[in-house]
């Protein structure tokens, strides 16, 4: 199993070409799970929830989930990146996990927040899970 840890700068406020990097990346990086950084849409660091939530989007309506999707079914890989999660009155700090079983895609929402990002997310509500699909075999 090859595992790829893709650390970058997002920068801030540019989802589309921070979409655009991480979508180049997982098409292109020979591994079975790659991992992209924390708000890696967003890029960092909101102040309030004014800003984190003017750049959050369901994650099941995020812009680059069905093309990362794509991306993870045709190459049997999971994908993993940070976005700002809007959640009916919530903006969450989030990581969707991919999988290229498209119906067992996962969202953790980020429970113990660091220093001010309580004033920009709330604290996450997914609490830990395992990674176990049996038809996912790498």
């Amino acid at each position: 199993m090859k595992l790829a840890l893709y650390q970058f700068s997002p920068v801030y406020g540019d989802c589309k070409k921070n979409s655009e990097t991480i979508i180049n990346i997982s098409d292109s990086v020979a591994a079975d799970i790659i991992v992209f950084p924390e708000l890696a849409i967003s890029g960092y660091f909101f102040t309030d929830k004014i800003q984190s939530k003017a750049m959050a989007e369901e994650y099941n309506k995020l812009k680059i989930y069905e093309e990362l999707s794509l991306i993870a079914k045709a190459q049997n890989k999971i994908i993993i990146f940070g976005f700002p999660e809007l959640a009916e009155d919530k903006i969450f700090n989030s990581a969707q996990l991919i999988f290229p079983n498209k119906d067992y895609n996962r969202v953790y929402r980020k429970s113990h927040l660091f220093y001010k990002e309580k004033y920009a997310f709330d604290a996450g509500d997914s609490g830990v899970f395992t990674v176990n699909d049996p038809e996912f075999d790498l």
